[in-house]
């Protein structure tokens, strides 16, 4: 909690409290919160990563089969694949997000 006894901003809550003009951190502070987040993704391996990913994907791709999955020809490999290509780009996609969000309210 922050002075003024409310919650403190999260990432997951700042971009519409900044919208709003109510943010209780600044955008520096989240942008540390996240960076720190980022960092510890990025230091998982891409193996270990696909591995954490792996019980998930034989599930969606083996139980649940999804007609959108379907469509759109994903396969458990390609799943894998995009979301090393996520966790690769983690922080250029953040660091555009907080660039935005601190010329929004520049």
């Amino acid at each position: 909690m922050r002075e003024g006894g409310g919650p403190k901003s999260t990432p997951n809550n700042l971009e519409a409290e900044v919208a709003k003009g109510v943010a209780l951190a600044t955008l520096d502070e989240a942008w540390r919160a996240v960076e720190e987040k980022i960092t510890a993704v990025e230091k998982i391996s891409d193996d270990e990563y696909r591995q954490a990913l792996l019980p998930y994907a034989n599930f969606r791709f083996g139980v649940v089969k999804s007609n959108e999955d379907t469509k759109k020809m994903l396969t458990i490999e390609k799943f894998l694949e995009l979301a090393l290509e996520r966790k690769r780009n983690l922080r250029r996609e953040f660091t555009r997000l907080y660039d935005e969000l601190r010329a929004f309210v520049a």
